[in-house]
């Protein structure tokens, strides 16, 4: 387990190997760690496998198998008591710089880089106005970062990219997940089905395009970002 200190909160991040050892746990309440170990059946179970909806071949989430073996993902509970302005959002950007300098830094390994927050004691009634809202208020100061901010709950109504009737975000325990954006993350960057993002567009040719000229990238953004002609 890590741990770092910051605006008077302990912050905490549990390996899925600090889970199965009771001596790492810190002190964290049994009901967080119960719940971090739901988390993780999950992923072994839904997210680590393939899915006969999910409308390709291959696990649900093709990252998270790799980030496990290369102990690339951390587990961090969240719980009220800690929340300030009635918020998790001001927790979760406490640990955005700790994020930023774990390792792996740089090198392909960097792109498994993932922090769960688990946040156990949200309830069902709760999950748009804390879950959804708190992911739709982040999400543009992670993209600007080159990073990707998603939200997971019992209820999430998110389709798949390939199978709008797949609801890949459901999961037992409510999450918010900071990871490293990655070039097949186009997809996620959209105001709805049909138009993109300005902003996030123009992040992620930043990043992954960088030497396209300038005016072919306002082309691009133009014609991504505009309402498809009703014929």
């Amino acid at each position: 387990m890590l741990t770092r200190s910051r605006n008077g909160n302990e912050l905490r991040l549990f390996t899925p190997a600090d889970l199965t050892a009771p001596e790492r746990w810190g002190g964290v309440e049994q009901g967080a760690i119960s719940s971090m170990l739901l988390v993780l059946w999950w992923i072994e179970n839904f997210l680590a496998r393939p899915h006969k909806d999910l409308g390709r071949t291959g696990p649900v989430c093709p990252f998270v198998r790799p980030a496990l073996e290369k102990e690339t993902l951390w587990l961090a509970p969240l719980l009220k008591p800690a929340y300030r302005d009635g918020s998790p959002g001001p927790m979760i950007l406490d640990h955005l710089e700790w994020y930023l300098e774990l390792e792996p830094v740089v090198g392909e390994d960097a792109i498994y880089k993932t922090i769960l927050f688990v946040l156990p004691d949200v309830t069902p009634d709760e999950y748009a106005t804390i879950i959804d809202a708190t992911q739709a208020r982040l999400k543009p100061r992670f993209v600007e970062q080159g990073l990707m901010f998603g939200q997971f709950h019992p209820q999430c109504n998110e389709g798949g990219v390939r199978n709008p009737d797949f609801r890949p975000l459901r999961c037992p325990v409510p999450l918010l997940v900071i990871r490293k954006m990655t070039s097949f993350d186009f997809m996620f960057l959209k105001q709805d089905a049909d138009i993109y993002d300005e902003k996030y567009l123009r992040s992620y040719f930043k990043r992954f395009a960088p030497d396209l000229p300038a005016p072919f990238v306002d082309d691009i953004v133009r014609i991504a970002t505009a309402a498809p002609v009703q014929r």
